[in-house]
């Protein structure tokens, strides 16, 4: 089970295979671009949102025991139906705001301890209700990518899904800080709320149904770049997913733009290189809280992770982290 984890992993990202991605055409707004993930193969996999289960009641997100822990939450799926939250999707509410430091596929009718960080320092305390709502800020993606790093390495040190914290902390409060935000808790929603124009800009430029692949029903996912230089990339195993999800998605890339200079196409082959790119690193597999193997994606310019169950990846992520060298935003070679 192990191995085949790894090789669907490896086949889709190396374009191999009836299921395998391929690239569309991409699309360019100031310093961001976006590149589609196509697949033909979808899942048969059923599942909720983390948001469609909270509307339907199905679910309850809340802190650990009376008095709580920052790295920990409670998730009870008291329905029928399996659950699917996502890496870096941010729960808002109880004692302090979290996001998940791993994709998680929840099943029916069960109680997990889920592994989170917090991305609020300055509260511990309970301002309204006690089980946690949904936002529209998830993680910054490269936050997310740095994050998958230090949770790897926790992995690999048999240590869980944990992060560094202080990391976290510190990046949110720096942005903070660069924009004159003033957030008394130094909370991450704080930062989304005061960039709200500018990311209504990038939601109505990059529309979903604006991608003529969506429209088709291939679209999966999609490759990012800011300046032309590949920052990362998610797809999910079926386009309706993609389609629930991509606002908060599009937010945690397009946040990075105002630190981004200079504008940028993204070059298709260079997307697909990408692709292939993180197909060829090294992978290591663990079990993930919930359902399915965790499949982690590991190189010194590359780190992702997928989560797959029943044979299909349910959510794929990876992101350019730069050569051992420091540097960032590789161009890679597309090759013959």
């Amino acid at each position: 089970m192990t191995k085949q984890a790894r090789t669907y992993v490896k086949e889709m990202l190396a374009g191999e295979g009836a299921g395998a991605f391929t690239v569309g055409k991409p699309l360019t707004f100031e310093r961001l671009s976006i590149c589609p993930v196509l697949c033909t193969v979808k899942s048969k996999v059923g599942y909720l949102t983390y948001e469609e289960a909270l509307e339907e009641g199905a679910i309850s997100v809340t802190e650990v025991g009376e008095h709580g822990t920052v790295p920990k939450l409670r998730l009870e799926n008291k329905c029928d139906e399996r659950v699917l939250v996502i890496d870096g999707e941010q729960v808002i509410g109880a004692k302090q705001n979290r996001i998940l430091n791993t994709t998680i596929l929840v099943e029916a009718m069960s109680t997990l301890i889920i592994p989170v960080s917090c991305v609020e320092q300055g509260r511990w305390h309970y301002t309204g209700e006690k089980e946690m709502g949904s936002s529209r800020a998830p993680l910054y993606a490269k936050t997310r990518a740095m994050k998958s790093r230090q949770v790897v390495n926790s992995l690999g040190m048999d240590m869980g899904y944990h992060a560094d914290q202080s990391f976290i902390w510190h990046d949110i409060s720096e942005r903070l800080a660069l924009n004159n935000i003033s957030s008394p808790s130094a909370a991450m929603e704080h930062h989304y709320a005061a960039n709200a124009e500018i990311l209504g800009k990038y939601q109505d430029f990059f529309a979903i149904d604006k991608f003529a692949e969506y429209k088709a029903g291939a679209m999966v996912g999609a490759v990012f770049a800011l300046s032309g230089k590949i920052l990362g990339m998610d797809a999910f195993d079926k386009t309706e997913t993609l389609g629930k999800r991509w606002e908060q998605l599009l937010n945690s890339y397009a946040i990075e733009a105002e630190r981004a200079e200079g504008n940028g196409e993204l070059d298709p082959k260079s997307a697909r290189a990408f692709l292939r790119k993180a197909g060829e690193a090294g992978m290591k597999t663990f079990e993930p809280p919930g359902l399915g193997r965790d499949v982690r994606i590991v190189d010194e310019e590359v780190i992702g992770s997928a989560l797959v169950f029943d044979g299909d990846v349910i959510h794929l992520y990876a992101f350019d982290t730069g050569r051992a060298d420091g540097s960032r935003g590789k161009t890679y070679s597309t090759g013959t």
